[in-house]
């Protein structure tokens, strides 16, 4: 996927050394990355998954709610409606994936069905 080959420590290295005035674009950058990381990850625990999910969603959240508030248009600032309805998707599914499949979620490191999924 294009995207998790742009998403590297490399990049956020480069923006934190030579941009740190773009604290937000990091701050996003980090988050987005972490979820696909959550996402894909064939290594990483179940809670930790959903732990990267839900700080993911906090996260958009947050952001929505702080421009509604301060009065800045989210058409310019937040994340396109489709984008949104997409990574909301990813979130919740990655969190109901884990809660209907009684899955252990401290212990198991077992790849979810989305990495099966992905690699046939």
């Amino acid at each position: 996927m294009p995207a998790t080959r742009f998403g590297s420590g490399d990049v956020l290295q480069w923006l934190i050394e030579n941009h740190p005035e773009l604290l937000g674009p990091i701050i996003f950058l980090f988050v987005s990355y972490e979820l696909i990381d959550g996402y894909q990850s064939r290594s990483m625990k179940h809670i930790e998954r959903v732990q990267v999910a839900l700080r993911a969603l906090f996260f958009m959240e947050m952001w929505e709610q702080f421009l509604d508030k301060a009065g800045y248009p989210k058409a310019k600032h937040f994340l396109s409606h489709e984008a949104c309805d997409i990574t909301r998707f990813l979130i919740h599914g990655c969190c109901s994936l884990f809660s209907y499949t009684g899955i252990s979620w401290t212990t198991s490191i077992t790849p979810s069905m989305a990495a099966f999924h992905r690699s046939l």
